[in-house]
């Protein structure tokens, strides 16, 4: 084959599995967990802002679902205490607690 004829088979195989990936991670959906059941690893946390600390490039905010979790994202967030948040992060331990280091961090308007 010519280097031309491998270069346009590759470029559309690499469309093609690019393609495919998108579908894929559209149709993955990570479960809600629940808090009193953190372990590590990544979870998915729905609930209410319950406190906002701003630190420079780092928000600490505190969620509320029955329980309290304490979670962290190293940006700042303009983010208003009673908002209805959806979360994805990774669960660490710090100083004897769990706390999720927040990935993906989207507001809800209403709770579904």
């Amino acid at each position: 084959m010519k280097d031309s004829s491998l270069l346009k088979l590759a470029l559309i195989c690499s469309i093609i599995g690019v393609i495919v990936l998108f579908f894929i991670l559209q149709t993955t959906e990570l479960e809600e967990s629940n808090i009193s059941e953190l372990d590590d690893g990544v979870v998915r946390i729905r609930g209410f802002v319950e406190k906002v600390t701003n630190k420079g490039n780092l928000t600490l905010i505190t969620i509320s679902k029955k329980e309290l979790v304490n979670t962290v994202i190293f940006e700042s967030v303009e983010i208003q205490e009673g908002l209805f948040v959806d979360l994805i992060g990774q669960v660490m331990d710090y100083n004897g607690e769990k706390e999720i280091i927040i990935d993906k961090l989207v507001f809800i308007d209403q709770i579904d």
